[in-house]
């Protein structure tokens, strides 16, 4: 979407954007970045914007610069895991009306497929008809577009902000906290989605119902050609195959599929 790069001024640290591809989401992050900063977790503040691409031929923003990088090398499991639950939370607790551009959710714009499932293809697609039924009855919220961990910046090993608010939507916050679980089974795996889901509903003051739907829903992402995921996973210093993502993608749809059928 843009290259960013980050300078500083006097004592100050920043970061600019470049929309190198899609001039118009510089407008969007733009006031977006407005829309967020009422969230309680740290998020970066809009300082300039150039719509007209007089710096760099290409529309840019400036936005203060955050501490921390992403980091999912889990020393203190539970730390981490709290503060990603706790920081999405207080996303969710941001009055929905704030919003103004939002983008259509996931689960709208992309349908899985389930053939890379086997013989359990004809359970997972119960389960997305089931979840499809549901979806109309199911409160939302107001959400990052794309809450995962390369998006969650660490700092001495707690959460010190969230970042890439290019894209927000309208959603259950059951797809959101589906799509970290996912992430969170393919790496480290364990017992640490069901800490964050613990973590979330905490946080949220709620429970949310029929999750295990929402995990085939997003756990099936995992299940198709991957080979970009890796070099994402490279990017946070983890070597996982496209082959390792799949296979614990599988292993997960069949977990909940197995969860949404008790």
């Amino acid at each position: 979407e843009g290259a960013t790069f980050a300078f500083g001024l006097r004592e100050d640290r920043f970061v600019v954007k470049i929309y190198v591809e899609d001039g118009d989401l510089a407008r969007t992050e733009f006031d977006n970045l407005t829309v967020v900063s009422a969230a309680k977790v740290p998020t970066p503040e809009p300082v300039l914007m150039d719509g007209d691409g007089e710096w760099f031929q290409a529309p840019a923003i400036v936005m203060t610069a955050l501490p921390g990088r992403p980091d999912m090398h889990l020393r203190d499991r539970k730390l981490w895991v709290d503060g990603a639950a706790e920081a999405l939370a207080s996303v969710h607790d941001i009055p929905a009306t704030r919003a103004g551009r939002v983008r259509p959710p996931r689960w709208q714009r992309w349908r899985p497929s389930t053939e890379g499932m086997g013989s359990d293809s004809s359970r997972a697609d119960a389960m997305l008809a089931r979840l499809y039924d549901q979806t109309v009855t199911l409160a939302t919220v107001l959400s990052h577009d794309d809450y995962n961990p390369g998006n969650l910046l660490f700092d001495g090993g707690r959460l010190s902000g969230v970042v890439d608010w290019a894209y927000i939507t309208i959603e259950p916050r059951h797809a959101a906290v589906a799509l970290f679980r996912h992430f969170l089974a393919i790496h480290p795996g364990g017992k640490t989605p069901e800490m964050f889901l613990d973590a979330y509903e905490h946080a949220a003051k709620t429970s949310l119902d029929d999750l295990p739907l929402w995990d085939v829903r997003y756990g099936l992402r995992g299940v198709r050609p991957v080979d970009h995921w890796v070099l994402a996973f490279n990017g946070l210093g983890l070597d996982i195959t496209s082959t390792e993502i799949q296979d614990r993608s599988r292993a997960w749809v069949r977990k909940a599929i197995v969860n949404a059928e008790d």
